[in-house]
């Protein structure tokens, strides 16, 4: 996501998993602040966790695999990234 203009802002936010392909990609982003981005990582988290609750439960999923383990996994990473760069920025 290069061309800033073309973010939809609010469902980058909001619904991450639609417009990123990837956590990283996500973390890429300039047009979102730190915080946006550590909010959208949650919501894509939560997501995540929701669909792998419903495969649980035994409600039809969109064929989860190992794709969402894994897709968490990089979540997890990219909010650990995120917040280890905060802590190392200045005051």
């Amino acid at each position: 996501m290069s061309e800033i203009a073309k973010l939809p802002r609010a469902t980058a936010k909001d619904h991450p998993g639609l417009v990123f392909d990837s956590p990283q990609e996500l973390l890429a982003e300039v047009i979102l602040t730190r915080g946006e981005k550590r909010g959208a990582l949650l919501r894509w988290r939560q997501d995540v966790l929701d669909e792998l609750t419903a495969a649980g439960e035994g409600m039809h999923t969109r064929g989860i695999s190992d794709r969402l383990p894994k897709l968490l996994k990089q979540i997890d990473d990219a909010i650990r990234e995120l917040d280890a760069s905060a802590a190392d920025a200045p005051a």
